[in-house]
């Protein structure tokens, strides 16, 4: 059955609350390098169960004390089931954790959702100084809608890089005359709102949305096995990190584990300790170009957290959210520069702070 095909009603979509979990041939302990299994049986809210799949879970096990966690593969049946399988990686007791995400019937909505091809409102500012005037007008991605003809829209897409961006001729000024791009983020939640039925709205929030599972048993023992750590066995089959990886290989039950908040990979060796000399051998000499979004911005100010008091930002009248900006370490002889993307953004650029990643790396 497929839960696009009909309205949404809250009493048949899966319910955290009804919906439990339980451990398949559950053991009074268990022995580092076994995989633990899992069984979820998905319910509405009548506490029926489902025939169908499709819900998305987010699954781990974890070890507060230890600071160890590890997640795990979700194998969806089709018929409303699921078995999770956990790699047991540490000894002592391991918590299991299955929180429902979204429900089948949510992501059906999300699908519908993402085929609509306007969502976010975005406006561009134009201004004459000189007389007073200012006008704003709607941008998007293509010119919208396609029935419009193009003498209509002004045109700031970038031929080199690809990027396409169109805006509503202002009825009084030039397109030469714009100051501002950015996103009305009021008007954007309005209209995805109004794509929605009320019941699909509520699909997104709690309890339909990030509802932790009950469970039979919400832990494990876990006993030290009497050989090498599960790892080291698995390590001469592993290929070094950073290079490709196979596409062949059928992939891990999991990517890895923390332990003591440090990542041990299961699909590639590395060197789970990072030191600072690490960094500076590497980056030593060099320029370090950053392009992106608000992620490559967080890169950008982990890197500088990381060097401390080595590293210092130059003062920069740039919005710190947009850059660019240019962080430099003396001592080891490099500098790291940061700039967002071109349009469109969420917040409100201007042209001189909007400019496409294509256009900066050529120069």
């Amino acid at each position: 059955e497929d839960p696009s095909s009909k309205p949404v009603h809250l009493l048949h979509v899966t319910s955290g609350e009804q919906t439990t979990f339980q451990i398949i041939k559950e053991k009074s302990s268990y022995v580092m390098g076994e995989i633990l299994q899992v069984a979820i049986q998905t319910r509405d809210y009548r506490g029926r169960p489902k025939s169908y799949g499709g819900d998305s879970f987010r699954t781990k096990v974890h070890t507060p004390e230890k600071k160890a966690s590890t997640s795990g593969r979700v194998l969806d049946h089709g018929n409303g089931s699921y078995t999770v399988e956990f790699p047991l990686w540490w000894s002592g007791k391991v918590q299991i954790s299955i929180v429902l995400e979204h429900s089948s019937e949510a992501i059906a909505v999300l699908r519908r959702l993402r085929e609509v091809p306007v969502k976010r409102i975005f406006y561009a500012q134009f201004e004459d100084y000189e007389y007073g005037v200012q006008e704003d007008s709607e941008c998007f991605s293509h010119p919208y809608p396609a029935n419009v003809g193009k003498d209509a829209w002004c045109n700031f897409s970038d031929d080199y890089s690809g990027v396409t961006w169109w805006c509503r001729k202002p009825t009084s000024l030039p397109c030469d005359t714009f100051v501002y791009f950015g996103c009305d983020i009021a008007k954007t939640n309005s209209l995805v709102e109004s794509l929605l039925a009320p019941e699909e709205y509520e699909l997104f929030f709690w309890p339909n949305y990030l509802f932790a599972l009950e469970g039979s048993t919400n832990y494990v023992n876990v006993a030290k096995n009497s050989g090498p750590h599960p790892r080291q066995k698995l390590l001469p089959q592993l290929p070094r990190c950073g290079r490709p990886l196979s596409q062949t290989a059928p992939p891990p039950i999991s990517q890895g584990y923390y332990m003591h908040d440090v990542w041990y990979s299961s699909e590639c060796r590395s060197k789970p300790n990072v030191y600072l000399s690490n960094f500076t051998r590497c980056l030593s000499n060099k320029m370090l170009y950053m392009y992106g979004d608000s992620t490559s911005r967080q890169y950008f100010t982990t890197l500088k957290s990381i060097f401390g008091n080595n590293m210092y930002e130059q003062f920069s009248p740039a919005d710190e959210r947009l850059g660019p900006r240019r962080a430099v370490d003396k001592s080891h002889n490099f500098q790291v520069y940061w700039r967002f993307h071109s349009f469109p953004a969420g917040q409100w650029t201007s042209p001189t702070t909007s400019r496409c990643t294509g256009d900066s790396t050529a120069s």
